[in-house]
């Protein structure tokens, strides 16, 4: 009895030093984590300073200037690496509809949307912009109103996958209703792959698109005009590297992103 126990003891009290080790430095790290922690005070920091912090853009590069700056002065050194990449480019670009009375439209073109010609088309309501909610739409040559929501008993369907049908469908454009009110614009990109949208896509504000998608259901055939100055283009852009030296031989990769959307 007595050979068992010890050993047992001995099993006990090493798991329960080890334990209480490992508590001590998990209090340690969480305790810093809210009593140091200076991530706000930067992101703010980098907020008023830099402003939007479109990929390849002056804000973007002040942005990371400020960071290695903060860094420095936590004792680290890292280095800025450059590299090129497909950027894009916001422009004056400008959405009104022109039927069945002319207004402004407050809208915001996706990521990647390229520039191109002025034009004008009627616009229909396609659902969510499945390619099912097609049926029966005649959209060619038209521009397509679609909902961010997803049907019920639906995964959502990324814009990016919306926009392709669309254009492989033959819409001249696609508009997008933010599903949530207060007048706000959802601002996102066309496609993960940095190429020029097929077709010209915008955010529309909850309340602007209701009001579009009530006149195309009832047969008031509205007709918008849709003028893109944005575009795409390569751009100089960077990751701000640095390493904190360890124990072991094993490493732990972390990334994260300090980029934003322009109008942020």
């Amino acid at each position: 009895m007595k050979k068992t126990f010890y050993p047992l003891a001995c099993t006990l009290l090493i798991f329960s030093t080890l334990k209480c080790q490992v508590n001590e430095t998990w209090s340690r790290l969480t305790g810093s984590a809210f009593l140091e922690n200076r991530s706000y005070e930067t992101f703010e920091n980098i907020c008023d300073m830099a402003g939007g912090r479109l990929l390849g853009s002056p804000g973007n590069e002040k942005a990371m200037e400020i960071l290695k700056s903060e860094l420095h002065d936590l004792g680290i050194n890292a280095q800025m690496e450059h590299f090129k990449a497909p950027g894009w480019i916001r422009g004056n670009d400008q959405v009104q509809i022109t039927s069945p009375l002319l207004r402004n439209i407050q809208a915001l073109a996706l990521g990647y949307v390229n520039s191109h010609p002025s034009f004008t088309a009627k616009v229909v309501f396609a659902g969510s912009g499945f390619k099912e909610d097609y049926s029966g739409v005649d959209i060619q040559g038209k521009i397509a109103l679609v909902s961010s929501e997803a049907p019920k008993g639906k995964e959502p369907i990324l814009r990016y996958e919306a926009i392709n049908i669309a254009a492989e469908l033959g819409a001249k454009a696609i508009l997008f209703i933010n599903e949530h009110p207060g007048m706000s614009n959802l601002a996102g990109t066309g496609n993960f792959q940095g190429t020029a949208s097929p077709i010209p896509a915008y955010s529309l504000t909850y309340e602007e698109g209701m009001w579009i998608k009530r006149l195309a259901i009832s047969g008031k055939n509205p007709e918008m005009k849709l003028t893109t100055n944005s575009y795409c283009r390569e751009v100089e852009t960077g990751n701000l590297v640095f390493s904190l030296p360890g124990k072991v031989k094993d490493k732990i990769v972390i990334g994260a992103h300090f980029d934003s959307w322009d109008i942020s």
